[in-house]
């Protein structure tokens, strides 16, 4: 069985309300970071014994210990529990940064140094979970990897660009970059056309934008 397939009976197993939830979050993810690595692990050790909960994981993440050695992981992950699901944000340093960026506007859910968790997707803002989830992928990628293709110069902005904000008051935002503007001391502005429809004003250096 393939990793699609663990991925679909792991989905299909679900009760009914978080099976459509976790189908409708591994659609989004998909969407925001496509062609990234699809992981599934089983939640169980070696022996064969169930030590975690099953999750699927998306991305690619090199975790470097003190001893030199090396691992490979997700960069993003998500799993049913016992109360909801979680989301996993994976690799990035500082452990205030998500509660701090995203624990006020979220919605109904706890945040903490690397997980977003809630009991439905309708109890939190999904535009919000999605900027997190593109966010800790940014953050976490290798300069070098081309994976996903991320640019952070304001001069190579356009209008159209799929960005998320990522310094400034609006910090966590995402959406379309819209009426963009150079003023005579240089400095470039947008407007930010979010999916909700609702906009907003930044300046060019605050975004980064997906080519």
């Amino acid at each position: 069985m393939n990793i699609q397939e663990q991925v679909k009976n792991y989905i299909t197993s679900q009760p009914d309300t978080k099976r459509s939830d976790i189908e409708a979050l591994h659609k989004r993810i998909l969407t925001a970071i496509p062609k990234c690595k699809l992981w599934f692990l089983d939640g169980k050790d070696d022996k064969g014994k169930i030590v975690t909960n099953p999750n699927i994981g998306y991305g690619l993440l090199t975790i470097k210990y003190a001893d030199g050695k090396t691992k490979e992981f997700y960069q993003i992950g998500i799993s049913a529990n016992t109360t909801g699901i979680s989301v996993y944000i994976m690799g990035i340093e500082d452990k205030k940064y998500l509660p701090n960026t995203y624990g006020k506007t979220i919605g109904k859910a706890s945040v903490t140094g690397y997980c977003i968790k809630f009991k439905t997707l309708k109890d939190v803002n999904i535009d919000i979970l999605e900027s997190a989830i593109r966010d800790g992928v940014i953050r976490t990628t290798e300069p070098t990897t081309k994976f996903n293709n991320m640019t952070s110069n304001p001069h190579k902005l356009k209008n159209g660009d799929q960005c998320i904000v990522v310094g400034g008051t609006h910090k966590g935002k995402s959406g379309i970059v819209q009426d963009l503007k150079t003023s005579k001391t240089g400095h470039i502005t947008i407007t930010v056309l979010q999916k909700n429809g609702v906009r907003f004003k930044t300046l060019g250096k605050n975004v980064v934008v997906e080519q």
